[in-house]
C-alpha cells in the first residue's frame, strides 16, 4: 500500500504544470479596455514570446491585480488564455501584476501593466 501511495505522489507531481522562468520569454498584457467603470470586468490575456520573438502558449505564471486601496491575492494563468476578474477598490489607477520564477525558484515580478478604474 506505501508503494501505491508513492507512486500516486510521483504521477502526481509529474503531471504538474511546468512554471515559466522569468528570463526565457518575453512578456506583454494585452487589455481591450485601459480604461472601466467599478463593478465592470477587467479582461485581459497575458503574451508571452521566446527570445526569437515567437509566440509560445500555455506558459504558466501568477498574476494579481492592485486595485486602488485593494492588493489582490495570486492567480494562475496561462499564456494566450482569457483573464478577467471583476473590479474592486476604489477610483484611480490600479495595476495588473504579472509573476514567474527567476532560476533560483522564487517567485519574482515580470511585469506591471497599469489601468484606470473609474
Amino acid at each position: 500500500m506505501k508503494t501505491f501511495a508513492a507512486i500516486l505522489i510521483v504521477l502526481g507531481l509529474t503531471g504538474c504544470r511546468s512554471w515559466a522562468l522569468k528570463d526565457d520569454y518575453q512578456w506583454a498584457v494585452q487589455m481591450p479596455r485601459k480604461s472601466l467603470n467599478r463593478g465592470e470586468a477587467l479582461q485581459f490575456r497575458v503574451e508571452t514570446r521566446d527570445k526569437s520573438g515567437n509566440p509560445v502558449a500555455e506558459v504558466s505564471f501568477l498574476w494579481s491585480v492592485d486595485w486602488v486601496g485593494l492588493n489582490g491575492s495570486r492567480h494562475k494563468g496561462r499564456s494566450y488564455e482569457p483573464l478577467d476578474i471583476r473590479s474592486k477598490g476604489g477610483s484611480g489607477e490600479a495595476f495588473v501584476r504579472i509573476y514567474a520564477y527567476d532560476a533560483d525558484g522564487n517567485v519574482v515580478q515580470v511585469l506591471k501593466e497599469p489601468f484606470q478604474v473609474n
